[in-house]
């Protein structure tokens, strides 16, 4: 990751923003491998370095050796991280610089960040992979979700319902259908 000399941050980079405003602009420090990134639920770890616009630092996983793992797009982290990790390729490590709207918000974090304030975290994507559905956690049944349904998160009874899956395995693919049925088949 970068030096964790203090240096005030400039705000530069690609603004990743949902609605285009400067609230989340993303600079790439170092490119990532392959095409692949990760998807909304897909359990992510990261290693990363939170600072304020002075470049002062308050939180580095670094120190203690220890990666921070969450599920992507389930706002178990701030939305800077939903946004800006979902951008990433493996090994990636981006610079993301967020207005209070994706950070900490009035509130702040802890007695580390007041309110309203604009903070940078470098981020490592060290990890992803879809979630585990076994029934024994041992990743016989991964699933990852490729494009968002939308509309209500349970479909109503006697909703039509719209399935596609693709099954792979060893990365050739055994089994990939569209399925239409109505709610109350299942």
């Amino acid at each position: 990751m970068t030096s964790d000399d203090q240096e005030s941050i400039q705000i530069q980079g690609e603004d990743i923003s949902p609605s285009k405003d400067g609230s989340l602009f993303k600079e790439i420090l170092r490119e990532g491998t392959g095409d692949d990134m990760p998807l909304h639920d897909d359990r992510v770890s990261v290693h990363f370095i939170a600072k304020r616009l002075d470049g002062s630092i308050f939180i580095n996983t670094r120190e203690h050796d220890r990666m921070y793992t969450f599920s992507l797009g389930q706002e178990e982290v701030v939305k800077a991280w939903d946004i800006g990790v979902a951008t990433m390729k493996l090994g990636e490590i981006a610079r993301f610089i967020s207005k209070p709207k994706y950070a900490y918000g009035q509130k702040g974090y802890r007695d580390k960040i007041g309110p309203n304030v604009t903070v940078v975290f470098e981020i490592e994507l060290v990890e992803f992979c879809g979630k585990d559905l076994s029934p024994d956690d041992d990743g016989s049944i991964i699933r990852r979700i490729l494009k968002r349904g939308e509309g209500h998160i349970r479909p109503n009874e006697d909703a039509k319902v719209e399935l596609m899956l693709k099954g792979t395995y060893n990365g050739r693919v055994f089994d990939e259908r569209t399925n239409e049925s109505y709610n109350n088949d299942y």
